[in-house]
């Protein structure tokens, strides 16, 4: 779903972020199907995430910029010229007063028309079915092929943490954006798009 939404809002000669822990395989999946002009940006907190990602990208040769930079998103980060801002979890690692900046900064460096797709775990108004939920994400998880499929793991500890729907709708509607849409629901993990 990231990959079909950024392939309809990622525009010719502008630039993709990808914000937070994320999927490995995210960008490099993006790289074998967006155009070569539009340009990648990767922030991770760990160098290991980097070279993982970096490693994919290479599996996939392309004629394309792509920087990828570790970066404390707390301490906010240059959002330039980009048609999609991919924000994977941020809110494991955004200090909760320093999301409304964070947000407001990717609305300000989206071009007109471009988009959010956020991914965060959300909490319900029921503790019981908030840990019903992530006892099947986890038993899914690993279950899966390979273990988990993602780097972001569902866990209690999230939910703990974690803002409900309305609160990251009302989140990114704060930080600009004019529409705020829920395109995916699972077990607590939700994805938004949210249009500048």
């Amino acid at each position: 779903m990231l990959v079909e939404l950024a392939r309809d809002f990622a525009t010719p000669g502008s630039s993709l972020y990808q914000l937070g822990v994320g999927e490995n395989d995210l960008l490099p999946t993006l790289h074998s199907t967006l155009e070569p002009t539009v340009d990648f940006v990767g922030t991770y907190a760990s160098e290991e995430h980097l070279e993982r990602c970096r490693n994919g990208l290479d599996a996939a040769p392309c004629e394309r910029r792509i920087d990828l930079i570790p970066a404390d998103l707390n301490r906010g980060v240059a959002v330039r010229d980009a048609s999609v801002v991919v924000m994977m979890s941020t809110s494991r690692s955004v200090h909760p007063f320093r999301r409304v900046p964070l947000i407001e900064n990717v609305h300000r460096g989206l071009r007109p028309g471009g988009c959010a797709l956020v991914v965060e775990h959300v909490r319900g108004r029921d503790s019981l079915l908030n840990n019903l939920f992530a006892t099947y994400a986890r038993e899914r998880q690993r279950a899966a092929p390979g273990g988990a499929p993602h780097d972001f793991r569902h866990s209690n500890d999230d939910l703990l943490v974690a803002s409900s729907l309305n609160e990251e709708c009302e989140l990114l509607s704060l930080g600009g954006f004019r529409s705020v849409e829920v395109f995916y629901k699972w077990y607590g993990l939700c994805g938004l798009i949210a249009i500048k």
